[in-house]
């Protein structure tokens, strides 16, 4: 059994998704911000799951949001929905 990734809200404290790879997690990061903004990140923490159960936190809000966008392909860009103004 090798590590998982696991997507987890702190507020509810219910598991959002569990990853075979850390890039997965990223990537559904990603979209969520595409969708919703990085608000609705804030309350989101990444951990990985050890294959003895031992779980460690990675990153949790801004700095997850600044993870998911540093590991993004080339190709992709995370950017938020606008907030009118101009």
């Amino acid at each position: 059994m090798s590590a998982i990734f696991e997507l987890w809200d702190t507020e509810t404290a219910n598991l959002v998704g569990t990853y075979k790879n850390e890039e997965s997690a990223l990537a559904v990061v990603r979209d969520a911000v595409r969708a919703y903004g990085p608000e609705a990140i804030a309350p989101l923490v990444l951990g990985c799951e050890d294959e003895r159960g031992r779980s460690t936190p990675i990153a949790g809000g801004a700095a997850l949001v600044e993870l998911a966008e540093a590991r993004a392909p080339d190709s992709m860009v995370v950017t938020a929905p606008s907030t009118g103004g101009t």
